[in-house]
């Protein structure tokens, strides 16, 4: 039927959207330089669209150098803006299946179920006329809103399932049930997850002319390591594009620290005692085991310990890395 050719369409114009990061890049990518949103600028939502497009979100401000809650802010209905790093990104905040009507997330193109209704957003709020030139089975069909399509008899050729449901007479009046769960909807006569998820991040799902497709994209993603860097979607799979976080970077708990793009203990690391780069044969609590001084990093001196152990303490917080402090014979972190 017609108005179900419109609703898949719908489906692949938001779940494209949905999955999109329109601000791609960190400073200097010329992908985050466009004009359709800024930080603390707003511009309007597409309401009164049929497709199921909902707000095609925002960019970041290329003049801004710092981002703030106050500053990245965003009016548009249905979107959401947040700081990412030095850039404030807009996005939509409509999900999977879904697109903004009004000021509110709704079903993809108004949507609601029924195969004789005309769905649209007008006026800011989703209508859901009956339109009984589409009940074309037999003669003197009437498109019921809440049931589809009835005629004067109920039959096996006047009440036909539509794709992904189950239909079945109860007296006169054909009843169509929906085969889908809540968290689904219908592609290809098969019930899928709501807009072809596959719960890839790096791909953009979209239900096509076979069924769902998962084509890859190069939006940002996080690949769970901090230390190698911002990371980047490429063939489906999120993986670093670098440079490496800066040394000292924290990556857990206090003492644990990207030293060379790896997070290490710096309590227990003797290839990272304390701080990143300062090697030893053995470190304990931050500290080097020593036997001499000569056994300890320029800036350090070697001091039994109440342990029994002698370990290297710095003299001063020029002993230690960056934003170090030496306290109590030993480099911490703030």
């Amino acid at each position: 039927m017609l108005m179900r050719f419109t609703i898949v369409a719908a489906t692949l114009v938001l779940t494209s959207c949905s999955h999109k990061t329109e601000c791609l890049g960190g400073e200097g990518d010329e992908s985050c330089s466009t004009p359709d949103a800024s930080v603390g600028d707003s511009g309007s939502a597409d309401t009164g669209s049929t497709d199921g497009g909902g707000p095609d979100g925002g960019g970041a401000d290329s003049g801004s150098t710092v981002c703030t809650p106050t500053t990245c802010v965003t009016s548009d209905p249905c979107t959401v803006a947040t700081c990412e790093g030095d850039l404030c990104v807009v996005r939509s905040s409509c999900g999977l299946g879904e697109s903004c009507c009004g000021d509110s997330c709704v079903p993809s193109g108004c949507n609601d179920g029924v195969a004789c209704t005309d769905d649209s957003c007008t006026g800011g709020a989703c209508v859901n006329a009956a339109n009984d030139a589409l009940c074309t089975d037999v003669a003197d069909g009437t498109c019921d809103a809440s049931t589809d399509c009835q005629y004067p008899i109920c039959n096996a050729t006047t009440c036909v399932a539509g794709p992904c449901e189950t239909a079945s007479c109860d007296g006169d009046t054909c009843v169509r049930v929906s085969d889908c769960g809540a968290s689904e909807e219908c592609c290809n006569d098969a019930c899928v997850p709501l807009g072809c998820d596959d719960g890839n991040g790096c791909t953009d799902d979209s239900c096509g002319a076979s069924g769902c497709e998962h084509p890859g994209n190069t939006d940002p993603c996080d690949d769970g390591d901090v230390c190698n860097g911002p990371d980047r979607c490429a063939g489906g799979t999120c993986s670093t594009v670098g440079p490496n976080a800066p040394e000292h970077t924290l990556c857990g708990t206090t003492t644990q620290r990207c030293c060379g793009g790896t997070c290490v203990d710096t309590a227990s690391s003797a290839s990272n005692c304390g701080f990143c780069g300062n090697s030893c044969s053995s470190c304990g609590e931050g500290r080097c085991a020593c036997f001499a001084s000569d056994d300890c990093a320029v800036g350090f001196y070697c001091r039994s310990s109440t342990s029994g152990t002698n370990a290297c303490a710095c003299e001063s917080n020029a002993s230690c890395g960056p934003a170090q402090t030496c306290s109590s014979y030993s480099c911490t972190y703030p």
